[in-house]
C-alpha cells in the first residue's frame, strides 16, 4: 500500500499569490506615492517675491514620485522617490524644507493613507482571475 501527493497544484497556488502579492504591493505603493506626492504640492509655498529671476511655483511644479521602483530587497520589497527634481530647484528646496517641512508632512499624510490603499488594492488584485 502508497500514497502519493501531487503538491503541483499547491505549489501553482502559492506561486500565483506571489505574483499577485508582488504586483498589489507595487499598486499600493504607487498609489501612497501618489498621495504623498499631492501632499507635499499643497504644502509648498509659491514665491510672491518681486525677484524676475525666480519663477513662481517652480518648486510646487518639479514635485515628483520617481518613474521607476526600486527593489530594496527580496520580494515584495520595493522604495520610491518622492520630492523636487530639476537643477532650478536644487539650490533651494533643502532651505525651504526646513523652513516649511513640506515634505516630511507628505510622508505623514502618505503613510496614514497607506493602509488603507494597501488594503483596497490587496482586494482588488487577490478578487480578480
Amino acid at each position: 500500500m502508497g500514497a502519493r501527493i501531487d503538491a503541483q497544484a499547491t505549489i501553482r497556488a502559492l506561486a500565483d499569490i506571489q505574483k499577485r502579492t508582488d504586483r498589489a504591493t507595487m499598486y499600493a505603493l504607487r498609489a501612497a506615492a501618489r498621495t504623498g506626492k499631492q501632499a507635499a504640492r499643497r504644502a509648498t509655498p509659491v514665491y510672491k517675491g518681486d525677484d524676475p529671476r525666480a519663477q513662481k511655483g517652480l518648486l510646487r511644479a518639479s514635485i515628483h514620485t520617481s518613474r521607476r521602483l526600486r527593489r530594496t530587497g527580496p520580494p515584495p520589497s520595493y522604495a520610491v522617490h518622492i520630492g523636487p527634481w530639476g537643477q532650478k530647484v536644487n539650490l533651494y528646496r533643502s532651505k525651504i524644507e526646513d523652513q516649511e517641512h513640506m515634505m516630511q508632512r507628505a510622508y505623514e499624510q502618505a503613510a496614514a493613507a497607506m493602509a488603507e490603499k494597501f488594503a483596497a488594492t490587496f482586494r482588488r488584485v487577490m478578487e480578480k482571475r
